[in-house]
């Protein structure tokens, strides 16, 4: 039985033989695999250090405010994850652009191929750069020194020129600070076709069956469309007749005429943009693949998410146990005459009082409402804070494996709480079963999304980006999980899963802090600790 995900060695990334892209496989399947591109991986470290705080203070259920830092993360929009147009530069960068062409271009600490990896860029992305290289030392294309630190070699991962293709193709950016990076899709069945260019009709026939095109004439269309936003016109590049072209870093494939073969069943792609042409609908995936869309489920994912709470709010708070529940609110005279409707899991802070009444304990909500008490999962304030906390400024986050709850805290008041799906294992032995592990651990490595995959003989399955990845120990993670809406109950194979919305506000409430424009970032040290207990 595969326990937990496995993690690829760095050959030359010093300080270290962890490579850190790599995901816990937290579906019904085995252990994940991350897919680098060429070249050193980061070489992170972590330990149970306190956290040092961080510039992005959460605000609102899913998204960030950004500090006026030039480190701060972006939030809110993709629009927030690269330079502003007409941006005064500052420090050693000026106003030009540097761009990614790969699926992590990296970011080194000194100009050189053995600097310690900062973190990388993603495929479209851009940052502000210096206006020449800085050195030419193993990089026939120059280093350029990053905003807001770092350097980055202009090889075959990075381009000067904002017209290519391949940028133009990756666009738009990651919605950073929003519940979902991107929008996703699960592939059907039979699985479709990777094409690399707008196929004919007759291509079609050669390459699904002599009945593809009266197939496709009768595809419904998917009730969850509007989730990815409208079409937009053909690229240029297609439009000619011209490929798609692959990203450094994207999974290996053979090359037919006007495909690289089949997605693997049970893939999950995230989707950029999609267009229509030769009366067909197709995507273009986070990974620049080609795939028509009647070939794919667009994925609905869970509404749920946890509570921001207020100042003067405080633990306990409650969600709504089971499908629904009924409240009540008080008339003039105080009689509990109004009823409530209460949704699943629906999240609510307490007040902490208390009144007999409907045949048990209601307990009153900040909004007034009185529930009943055996309607309500109920997170209890904290009998006691863990010595760990040195100061009223140190981020920590606190998850309980029996409540399967996850509370974010900064020093001794808390500032989130919702519920997780932590491994399948429970209390189990993490070295034996799919239980998360249980200790003082610190976030080494955080990245807006990344791959992962099974194997494992009936359960395999592919996601091109989970999101909102942070990692806490080995190849554990915590992360969004867009696939179920099972939070409250154990699910996963040892990672600890949140709602997307969740996810997004944890995110930018941790360090290692996320700087605009990048897709991952790992620390040496001093990232949030992360406490998990029973």
């Amino acid at each position: 039985m595969t326990r937990t995900c496995s993690h690829r060695s760095s050959p030359g990334a010093p300080g270290s033989a962890v490579r850190v892209g790599v995901l816990c496989a937290l579906l019904a399947g085995a252990s994940c695999r991350s897919h680098p591109p060429p070249g050193d991986g980061p070489a992170p470290s972590g330990g149970p250090e306190a956290a040092a705080s961080v510039s992005a203070v959460p605000s609102g259920s899913a998204a960030a405010s950004a500090s006026a830092s030039s480190e701060a993360p972006c939030a809110g929009s993709s629009s927030a994850c690269g330079p502003a147009p007409g941006a005064p530069p500052s420090g050693p960068w000026g106003d030009k652009l540097l761009y990614s062409t790969a699926i992590e271009t990296w970011v080194r600490a000194v100009a050189s191929s053995g600097g310690r990896v900062l973190g990388y860029l993603r495929v479209g992305g851009s940052v502000r750069r210096s206006d020449g290289p800085v050195s030419t030392e193993g990089c026939k294309g120059g280093w350029f020194a990053i905003e807001p630190r770092g350097f980055v070699c202009a090889n075959d991962a990075a381009t000067l020129e904002s017209e290519a293709n391949m940028v133009a193709l990756a666009q738009p950016l990651p919605a950073r600070g929003e519940p979902l990076p991107f929008a996703y899709a699960k592939v059907k069945s039979p699985a479709p076709h990777y094409y690399t260019k707008i196929p004919s009709r007759e291509d079609m026939r050669k390459v699904e069956g002599g009945e593809a095109v009266a197939r496709i004439e009768r595809a419904i269309p998917d009730p969850n469309l509007d989730l990815i936003g409208p079409a937009i016109e053909v690229p240029p590049l297609l439009a000619q007749g011209g490929r798609i072209p692959r990203p450094i870093g994207t999974a290996p494939r053979l090359r037919f005429w006007v495909h690289t073969g089949r997605a693997d069943p049970g893939t999950r792609v995230a989707i950029l943009s999609h267009f229509i042409a030769e009366k067909r609908h197709y995507v273009i995936t986070s990974q620049l693949d080609l795939v028509p869309l009647d070939r794919l489920t667009i994925v609905k994912p869970s509404a749920f998410h946890g509570i921001e709470l207020k100042e003067g709010q405080g633990l306990p708070v409650g969600f709504v146990r089971g499908k629904a529940a009924t409240g009540y609110k008080a008339d003039d005279k105080g009689n509990l005459t109004q009823a409530v409707a209460l949704g699943p899991k629906q999240a609510m802070a307490l007040t902490g009082q208390e009144r007999k009444e409907k045949g048990g304990t209601l307990l009153e909500t900040s909004d007034g409402v009185w529930v009943p008490s055996t309607a309500l999962i109920l997170l209890d304030a904290r009998k006691n804070i863990p010595s760990f906390v040195k100061s009223d400024d140190m981020r920590w986050i606190d998850i309980d494996i029996r409540s399967q709850s996850l509370v974010a805290w900064q020093g001794k008041k808390p500032v989130y709480a919702t519920l997780v799906s932590t491994g399948t294992g429970f209390l189990g032995d993490p070295e034996t079963t799919h239980a998360t592990p249980r200790g003082v651990f610190t976030i080494f490595s955080k990245h807006v999304s990344t791959k992962m995959s099974g194997d494992e003989l009936g359960a395999e399955y592919q996601i091109d980006d989970v999101p909102y990845v942070q990692y806490f120990h080995k190849s554990y993670a915590l992360h969004g999980a867009f696939w179920h809406d099972s939070f409250g109950q154990i699910h996963s194979h040892g990672c600890v899963n949140l709602a997307p919305a969740d996810a997004a506000w944890i995110f930018e409430f941790t360090s290692p802090e996320l700087p605009k424009g990048w897709h991952g970032a790992h620390a040496a040290s001093g990232g949030t600790t992360v406490f998990i207990h029973e």
